[in-house]
């Protein structure tokens, strides 16, 4: 095993190690990765980042297609994988005030749109712990081929 020098222990690549199940049992095989990408289930139509393709949201978790983005269009989704939140802070959006948080692309680090951690307005409380990602940032994925939307881009 080669022995690391603190100098050149900066300038190694950070990786997390991580046990996995075999299994069920834990064979305690430690492995190193960069990080980890939750896959919906194949065939299901599903939204993807379109910078790096990592699944997104599953169409059955689909809202709303009624939403307005900083870049235009956006979705409302009920729940979210690959993504991270920033912190929270209150924006003046189109429907009033709200207290949001930026998500982001957990596999390219993108900005995708917003998550919505509070609403002022009754009327807006439905938002709470919905997801926003803007059109500009998903593609179409899997199983759309025999669906009335066949294109793969957004619009």
């Amino acid at each position: 095993m080669k022995v690391l020098e603190p100098s050149q222990k900066e300038n190694t690549p950070k990786m997390k190690a991580k046990t996995f199940q075999v299994g069920g049992y834990d064979q305690g095989i430690d492995m190193l990765i960069d990080q980890f990408q939750h896959y919906l289930p194949e065939g299901d139509r599903c939204y993807s980042c379109i910078h790096c393709r990592a699944n997104l949201a599953s169409h059955n978790d689909l809202i709303s297609k009624s939403f307005q983005g900083s870049q235009g269009k956006a979705y409302l989704f009920n729940s979210v994988v690959n993504v991270g939140c920033g912190p929270a802070e209150e924006r003046i959006l189109l429907t009033g005030a709200h207290t949001v948080a930026d998500i982001y692309c957990e596999c390219c680090k993108t900005t995708l749109g917003w998550k919505y951690e509070h609403a002022y307005e009754s009327s807006q409380k439905y938002k709470e712990g919905k997801f926003i990602i803007e059109l500009a940032h998903m593609v179409k994925d899997n199983g759309w081929e025999g669906s009335d939307e066949k294109r793969k881009s957004i619009s």
